[in-house]
């Protein structure tokens, strides 16, 4: 059994790794990075998918606004043909001229057209997918923000509770071993001691050699030979 005092340095150590625990939670707290860069990435597709759907629709209905204007115009020179307003053979043949130019154009354009209603739907299709896809992720991105904000908040409160706990734990310990301590919780990303796994330092994992781990028996003051941190064992642990 460790002894009175290095039982309050442990009490303090624990605290302290603690602490250092939240920070690292802290800093790697998911706010949805993940989802963030997905909505990216589907926002690229959607560029691209969605500008060849509207692309292809426009095309579409450009195309039939143009074959309503070619339809109109073969009902004007139909009628003028045969309403006998045209007074001459001459007029009459370029009339018939103009009307088999726009039927062929007609003709061409509505094989485009029928590409067209096979094309557009299935574009149209693609980009709804991924318009849904990308609604999706918004909604689990707001879902996780919202949780983040409860964990950061759930964090800052233990924070609080351990940073109130430690002027307590301090009480107790001599100033000589708690220069010590604190001395190696700065060299140490903040965790000066760490308890003894089997015969392994529970800090590095480094094995404690017998000298060391004889000396935490005898219930002396004892570190890590790799790591230096303060070793810390309890009953039936070496």
């Amino acid at each position: 059994m460790a002894s009175a005092e290095l039982q309050r340095l442990w009490k303090l150590a624990r605290i302290d790794t603690g602490l250092v625990e939240i920070r690292k939670r802290a800093g790697v707290l998911d706010v949805g990075q993940k989802i963030q860069a997905e909505i990216q990435q589907l926002e690229t597709l959607l560029a691209e998918v969605g500008g060849e759907a509207h692309a292809l629709h426009a095309e579409q209905r450009d195309l039939e606004l143009r074959q309503k204007t070619i339809e109109d115009k073969l009902q004007k020179f139909s009628k003028e043909m045969y309403g006998g307003k045209l007074a001459s053979s001459r007029e009459i043949e370029n009339m018939e001229r103009e009307i088999e130019s726009l039927k062929r154009q007609r003709d061409r354009e509505d094989e485009r057209l029928l590409e067209l209603f096979e094309l557009v739907p299935p574009a149209q299709a693609k980009a709804k997918k991924i318009e849904d896809r990308i609604a999706d992720a918004k909604t689990r991105l707001a879902a996780r923000k919202k949780q983040a904000v409860l964990d950061k908040t759930a964090l800052e409160q233990e924070f609080a509770r351990l940073t109130a706990a430690r002027p307590e734990a301090v009480k107790g310990i001599s100033p000589i071993l708690l220069a010590k301590y604190e001395g190696l919780r700065q060299k140490s990303g903040g965790i000066a001691m760490v308890e003894v796994n089997g015969s392994s330092c529970g800090g590095c994992g480094t094995n404690i050699a017998e000298r060391t781990l004889q000396a935490l028996r005898e219930d002396k003051l004892a570190t890590c030979e790799a790591c230096h941190r303060i070793l810390y064992f309890t009953t039936g642990a070496i």
